[in-house]
């Protein structure tokens, strides 16, 4: 199952990546192809995260770290002297 190699979701528990299974779907998309926009409709997802707030959580967990180790390397990087 993909869900499991995503980073995203990477963390849940075996039951949560099975509900997720049910509302995802596996698709392949070109450089620079729209994935979704503001205003697209996300019911599924949006009604599954409500159930299981834990998926939104584990996500939201992800994404801060992520924030943290890029805020830490744009920090590292304006404070380098310039010759």
């Amino acid at each position: 199952m993909i869900i499991t190699s995503t980073p995203l979701f990477q963390g849940l528990p075996k039951e949560d990546h099975e509900e997720l299974a049910t509302v995802v779907e596996n698709r392949i998309f070109n450089q620079g192809e729209l994935i979704f926009s503001e205003g697209d409709e996300g019911i599924a997802f949006v009604k599954l995260i409500q159930k299981n707030p834990s998926i939104a959580l584990n996500m939201l967990s992800i994404l801060s770290r992520r924030l943290r180790r890029f805020t830490s390397m744009i920090e590292n990087l304006s404070l380098k002297e310039v010759p």
